[in-house]
């Protein structure tokens, strides 16, 4: 995902789930939708209706005893009993009893009052965006508020306060239900597919669902299949889920998705899981990888090293760096192309006298005529180092925190200060010590 937006052409399925959210049970109130969105004709109805009463249909929000909240245009009822309050649904007016609705806001007034909170917001603060986020959900902007808990998992996907809204407001939206009995994989497959075409948030609600199932193993042999699924969304959900659900296990194959995949999604969502496994030695394999003969290799397992979060990586990826930089300077190799054409010709006669004759006998010679070029291809060279040089940087940036400038030599200064803080120390690892 740019990684942090999600496509527009999820968003029709993100207003379906809102759109088909089960209600909670605990209210009296009659049966009606978490959240309802006005029709774009209605709206218009809206325009000038000032000052405001509460017997002109405006765009409201209505908070019930139960929880849930209607967001339609609404009005207090001319025909019920007095105090209740009705709907637009489609072209009829459906009815609210007073005793059902705990408070009523006009969707107007939160809206600015959600601008204002949103510019006290620093935008690249996960835990600020998450704490709006949730607020926003209470206050019953479904699909606003999920928007603004998946910007925040987008910036830290881990942040607290985010995964925790976005699990506390799942009876919000229509998360599919599993039985803990359920069999594996038939009856997770509802919400493996939920999870895998979900936003941030929205999986995070999946996965609540699925730590629900009692057949471990079976799950977790599932979700390694799933590491291997054409899918890349099932494959993106399944490093998730391992990483949830199942810290340390499958090792192998995420180790493999975090060099390899082609989606560099799933290669995050890899090497994240791997960080979890909470073992530095995982670095092992994927340092060997910077050696690959494949630059593609190369910078994926550069950029996996960076994910995975451990500065035990630091000293290879500077050693690595340390090597484009010496190849940087070599001289471009050099080739030769003859476009050309050869023909035969008659440049002369050596006359051969016999008896009584003679004879001419003909030297042939041959013409070149062409052109010779000499070439030496620098362009994919020079792309190809600066682009895997960034991968390197981007990755120690990462792991140490330090920024110490745009260039390799600037880096390569910076390890001959600081070595020592990610070097082991004299006799580590021996005698016990």
């Amino acid at each position: 995902m740019s990684k942090r937006t999600f496509e527009g052409r999820r968003w029709p399925i993100m207003i379906g789930l809102v759109l088909g959210a089960s209600l909670a049970a605990a209210a009296p109130a009659p049966s009606v939708p978490s959240v309802i969105r006005a029709s774009p004709a209605a709206a218009l109805q809206q325009e000038g209706a000032e000052p405001d009463s509460e017997a002109q249909p405006r765009k409201r929000i209505l908070h019930l005893a139960g929880g849930q909240t209607v967001r339609a245009i609404a009005r207090r009822s001319a025909t019920g009993s007095p105090g209740d309050w009705e709907y637009k649904k489609q072209s009829e007016w459906a009815p609210i009893p007073a005793a059902a609705v705990e408070r009523v806001v006009l969707e107007a007034d939160l809206m600015k009052e959600v601008r204002e909170r949103g510019r006290a917001v620093d935008k690249r603060d996960a835990g600020a965006r998450a704490r709006l986020g949730a607020w926003m959900l209470d206050e019953g902007l479904l699909l606003e508020g999920l928007a603004e808990l998946d910007a925040a998992l987008a910036i830290d996907p881990d942040d607290p306060a985010a995964r925790e809204a976005a699990t506390a407001s799942a009876h919000r939206f229509a998360v599919p239900g599993v039985e803990p009995d359920a069999q594996v994989p038939a009856g997770c497959d509802e919400l493996l597919r939920f999870g895998a075409k979900g936003t941030p948030s929205l999986r995070e609600m999946a996965l609540v669902q699925l730590g629900r199932v009692r057949d471990r193993e079976g799950l977790q042999r599932e979700l390694a299949r799933e590491l291997f699924d054409s899918s890349v969304n099932r494959r993106s959900f399944a490093t998730l889920a391992l990483r949830r659900l199942f810290p340390g296990e499958e090792v192998r194959p995420l180790l493999h998705r975090a060099v390899l995949d082609a989606s560099e999604s799933v290669r995050v969502g890899a090497a994240r899981a791997l960080h979890d496994v909470g073992e530095p030695s995982l670095v092992l394999p994927v340092v060997k990888a910077l050696d690959s003969s494949s630059q593609r290799v190369r910078v994926q397992a550069a950029e996996a090293l960076g994910h995975m979060g451990y500065p035990a990586a630091v000293p290879a990826l500077v050693s690595h760096l340390a090597s484009l930089q010496g190849s940087a300077g070599h001289a471009v190799p050099h080739s030769y192309i003859f476009v050309g054409r050869q023909f035969a010709y008659i440049q002369d006669f050596d006359v051969e006298v016999a008896q009584f004759q003679a004879v001419a006998d003909p030297q042939v010679n041959v013409l070149i005529e062409g052109q010779v070029t000499e070439t030496g291809v620098s362009s994919v060279k020079e792309v190809s180092y600066v682009t895997e040089r960034a991968t390197v940087q981007g990755s120690l940036q990462r792991l140490t925190g330090e920024d110490p400038g745009r260039y390799a030599r600037d880096w390569l200064r910076w390890w001959e200060a600081n070595q020592e803080r990610y070097l082991p120390e004299d006799g580590e690892g021996e005698d016990g010590e």
